[in-house]
């Protein structure tokens, strides 16, 4: 029996976007029927597209002239993904849009309103939210496996490069040009992946996040942003449940993601940079469990929306209400933008090589709040 092919349209062929590209011109479950890029003459896969006479078109409201999709991938910057979701699920498509979800908050009704006015689900994609590993975990979670949450923490130190910062148009800055909110740093870009999961992981049923009541951030940067590119932010969920989420890209080594999850049954361990990184749990009656590694190439997401096009039971696990705690969690952080401090240029490095900007004691400083699960009252 074949499989039915759902018809596709991606939103922004470069940058990101090109993963989801290579995988579409290779599948036999989906079709790409459209791509939306304004400079397509910049992809990798042009020519292709020429040849296998793909249309391009230079805007979402051009390609939905003519034209319907069962899927439309989203993969542009941030502070378009609002209007360009809302308005492919209101031509009739389900929509996958990358992650973070918006960079305004006032957005999120707006979300939901339309998806519930149309039917169309919007995914959002958190690609841990979607392995096999993340969700065989979570079910035990939510079985009650573990106990109740005690604390989440996670560490990420990943180098950026001025490269990084000007590698386009809106990296590090708060609004676009046409005013619409950006807020693009390190908790809402490279790292929120990891940010997101913890919400995630202690959602009560699969597709929803725990929603969190306090929020108490120290905001760094060594590098010519608007935004922050080091944080130290410590959280509570509504049920007492103690978060802490500390990143910098003003380190000079890569590490990470690590992060531990205390439980009162048990403890998950994840390190990206063991030789052969999985979740471990260790339980207090000495077993163990193996959950697999969630943090390796994949394009889980796609799959589980290309099924869920033709099957309702198959509905993403993370859509705009479950990543809607990482957007108000950043808006918060976003409101202390003024509070932001930088680096005393004393302490601050460059390498002229790499271009790279960073602190030399950022990364011992993060890593010893990450292992005492606690924020120093003034760590710099």
């Amino acid at each position: 029996m074949s499989v039915k092919q759902a018809e596709v349209v991606l939103i922004g062929i470069n940058g990101y976007g090109e993963s989801y590209l290579r995988s579409l011109l290779e599948r036999t479950d989906a079709i790409l029927i459209g791509v939306v890029e304004i400079a397509a003459e910049k992809s990798s896969f042009f020519d292709v597209l020429k040849e296998r006479t793909i249309p391009i078109f230079k805007t979402v409201e051009a390609f939905y002239e003519n034209h319907s999709a069962d899927l439309a991938i989203i993969s542009t910057p941030i502070h378009l993904h609002t209007k360009q979701a809302i308005y492919a699920m209101e031509q009739g498509s389900h929509v996958l849009c990358e992650k973070p979800l918006t960079g305004d908050p006032t957005d999120l009704p707006l979300w939901k309103e339309t998806s519930e006015k149309t039917g169309k689900w919007a995914a959002i994609g958190f690609n841990w939210s979607f392995t096999e590993s993340i969700q065989s975990l979570k079910q035990d979670i939510m079985a009650g496996v573990f106990g109740k949450a005690i604390q989440l923490k996670t560490l990420v130190l990943w180098p950026r490069t001025e490269d990084y910062f000007n590698r386009s148009s809106w990296a590090g800055k708060k609004h676009s040009p046409q005013g619409v909110m950006i807020m693009d740093s390190i908790a809402n870009n490279a790292t929120a992946h990891f940010l997101h999961n913890m919400f995630y992981m202690l959602g009560d049923q699969i597709e929803t996040s725990a929603a969190v009541k306090n929020v108490e951030a120290q905001l760094y940067r060594v590098n010519d942003i608007e935004t922050f590119d080091t944080c130290l932010v410590k959280m509570q969920t509504e049920t007492g449940t103690e978060l802490l989420f500390n990143a910098s890209h003003a380190v000079e080594e890569s590490e990470g993601p690590i992060f531990e999850y205390e439980f009162e049954k048990g403890t998950i361990y994840f390190n990206s940079e063991d030789e052969q990184p999985t979740m471990l749990a260790k339980f207090k009656d000495g077993t163990t469990k193996d959950y697999g590694n969630p943090h390796i190439p994949h394009i889980d997401k796609l799959n589980w929306c290309l099924k869920a096009v033709h099957d309702d039971k198959a509905q993403p696990p993370c859509d705009y209400s479950t990543a809607a705690v990482h957007v108000q969690v950043l808006g918060v952080l976003n409101n202390q933008l003024d509070q932001v401090i930088e680096f005393p240029k004393e302490t601050s490095l460059y390498n002229e090589e790499t271009k790279l900007h960073y602190v030399q004691n950022v990364q011992q400083v993060l890593t010893d709040s990450y292992q005492k699960g606690t924020i120093p009252v003034q760590p710099f």
